[in-house]
């Protein structure tokens, strides 16, 4: 969907050392076309991150939202939606979901429906994480042709007694997929984790996504 009539942008926090800001904030909004590229072949069954260890104990997350999935692809048929398959099997696999961590607590939820944009020829939003402290929401963006992207927004929608989302003023567009959301998502948690917090060594795929930040700030000086 990279039509799409939202600006980009990448919403995430500093990460010292790596990606500096000058404004203390929780969240800074990141040049997208500027972001590392994906080193590795992406899948819909998220075989790359599964040799990766579970960051968060089942006693911490062993939610299941298979009645919310069921729910999800009854209103999708019945509005015509096609749900990416990326997206239903990460959202339906406790596994995957405990190896995503958050430096801000950051959680996956559904809400209670698909929200259609108004006067967006058809773009529809299902909202899928939230900031711990409702700073940003993240979006699903699905239209009837089957083609689908990442949204981030500071309002909150999907929820029936909800303000329906307006495009002048929904947010930004984040990625050009789920699996690239998960991704970047993934990625720049471990690195903040282990630079900022743990002092743990970078594994390799880390450490390229690192390099091409530092050595892209080398040549903008």
């Amino acid at each position: 969907m990279h039509h799409i009539p939202l600006k980009k942008g990448w919403v995430f926090t500093e990460i010292e050392g790596v990606r500096d800001v000058e404004i203390s904030s929780t969240y800074h909004l990141f040049d997208y076309e500027a972001l590392p590229p994906i080193e590795i072949e992406l899948d819909e069954n998220f075989d790359w991150l599964k040799p990766y260890p579970e960051q968060i104990s089942k006693e911490d997350w062993e939610y299941d939202f298979s009645q919310e999935i069921k729910q999800l692809k009854k209103d999708a048929e019945e509005k015509d939606l096609e749900i990416p398959n990326s997206f239903l099997n990460f959202m339906s696999n406790g596994e995957l979901i405990r190896r995503i961590r958050s430096n801000t607590d950051c959680y996956f939820e559904f809400g209670d429906c698909i929200e259609e944009v108004v006067e967006s020829n058809g773009m529809n939003f299902i909202h899928f994480m939230s900031d711990s402290q409702g700073c940003f929401f993240w979006y699903l963006c699905i239209d009837k042709d089957g083609e689908s992207c990442i949204v981030t927004s500071v309002n909150l929608y999907g929820y029936k007694n909800k303000v329906a989302p307006e495009l002048d003023e929904v947010g930004y567009f984040c990625a050009s997929s789920f699996e690239e959301f998960i991704f970047r998502f993934w990625i720049e948690n471990e690195i903040w984790y282990k630079e900022s917090w743990e002092n743990v060594e970078l594994n390799d795929l880390e450490k390229k996504y690192v390099r091409f930040y530092k050595e892209n700030q080398a040549k903008n000086k």
